[in-house]
């Protein structure tokens, strides 16, 4: 259940609240997140704007929605911007949760340390429009910089700025659960090298990824974008402009290091490989043993033989300015309309809100129902013609 639509007994909390009030209103708001929780017959408990420094981490282990609120509107990125959830000391990280019914949507966390997951520890449950960032990154962090998840949905969040001092997953490590609509930005795996570490921006094992943007990320010496492993896959996703570092041996699968799983209907591209001090080192930069588990994806570098792979340039609106967008004018991107429609896309949106499929495809109209590779499905353009007038 959304946090949107949850029903049941709800307490509020604010930061002029004192945890001796009752929490049934805002007038009568308590302090902590936590007092809340601790109320016996808790199914919701609302977050004003405002930051939060808390002295010891958050569980969840019932089926409990907390979420933010401001401006009239309950939890999304706008509030997220302005909820703060972050440790006033060190050592711990925020959230925790391992029911499958436990909700935390619309907040910032930020600035925890602990391992595995240095933000957010989730077994199960669903993390919603929240900002995962900033963690507080020692040689001890392993496996989630930002998130580790055990199972459980990560949905329409920024994870960004997250590192793992040793190992991997610098923004998330996910051993089961589904990412979707999600942007992983600007993390990093490991401050050393060795050959088990990597996954900059996720570490994917038995996970599904999906409509989300991956870019920026870092990784000593693999998979700087995705590790992806066991029966993972990956399904339209843009993983572009990550890099794969090395101190002394070729670094490998700068964009997907793959060592099992599938990627589908993505584009993996311009993501690049390092050595420090001697330039770009290694080969298959982009995905890392693509074999025959590649298809309907634009990537190059190697060219991967498979069904319905292209090797164009994608053609971004504005990959400079970090729009990864697909251009239509003046040059439409060979990633439209190419790629192959699943079961899942039905009344899907893709990471900017429009629909899958049916948005965008031929220029001024909606005849096209074939899905474009990558997070974003292309705008659709007005037709063009003869402008009559009559007088």
């Amino acid at each position: 259940m959304l946090a949107g639509t949850a029903r049941g007994v709800e307490y509020f909390v604010a930061t002029n609240g004192n945890d001796s009030n009752g929490g049934t209103g805002w007038g009568d708001a308590l302090l902590t997140i936590s007092a809340a929780l601790a109320k016996g017959d808790v199914n919701i408990v609302t977050v004003s704007n405002g930051t939060y420094n808390i002295s010891a981490e958050i569980g969840i282990g019932a089926g409990i929605t907390v979420r933010s609120f401001g401006n009239g509107v309950y939890g999304g990125l706008a509030n997220a911007s302005n909820t703060v959830v972050q440790p006033s000391g060190n050592g711990y990280r925020i959230f925790s949760m391992w029911n499958a019914s436990s909700v935390v949507e619309g907040f910032t966390i930020r600035n925890g340390n602990a391992s595995p997951g240095c933000n957010v520890y989730m077994s199960d449950g669903q993390l919603i429009s929240c900002i995962v960032k900033e963690n507080r990154q020692s040689i001890s962090n392993e496996k989630g910089g930002g998130i580790y998840m055990g199972g459980g949905t990560v949905s329409n969040c920024i994870v960004r700025n997250c590192s793992t001092g040793w190992r991997n997953g610098g923004g998330i490590y996910a051993d089961g659960g589904l990412i979707v609509g999600c942007q992983i930005l600007n993390n990093s795996a490991a401050n050393s090298e060795e050959s088990t570490q990597g996954g900059g921006g996720v570490y994917a094992n038995n996970v599904t990824i999906r409509n989300c943007l991956i870019a920026g990320n870092t990784a000593y010496p693999y998979g700087a974008g995705v590790w992806l492993a066991g029966s993972s896959k990956i399904e339209n996703c843009t993983i572009v402009a990550n890099r794969a570092l090395s101190s002394y041996s070729a670094a490998q699968g700068a964009g997907v290091y793959r060592a099992g799983g599938t990627v589908s209907n993505s584009i993996v591209y311009f993501n690049t490989m390092a050595k420090q001090g001697s330039g770009v080192v290694g080969t298959e930069s982009n995905i890392w043993n693509a074999g025959s588990f590649v298809y309907y994806t634009c990537t190059t570098n190697p060219v991967v033989s498979g069904s319905g792979n292209i090797s164009d340039d994608p053609l971004f609106a504005n990959a400079a300015g970090g729009d990864y967008s697909l251009q239509y004018k003046p040059v439409k991107s060979p990633c439209i309309d190419k790629g192959a429609n699943q079961a899942w896309m039905d009344g899907a949106k893709d990471l900017a809100g429009n629909t899958r499929k049916t948005y965008g495809g031929v220029a001024g109209s909606r005849r096209s129902t074939i899905v474009d590779m990558g997070a974003y499905e292309a705008p659709e353009v007005a037709a063009e013609g003869t402008v009559v007038t009559l007088r």
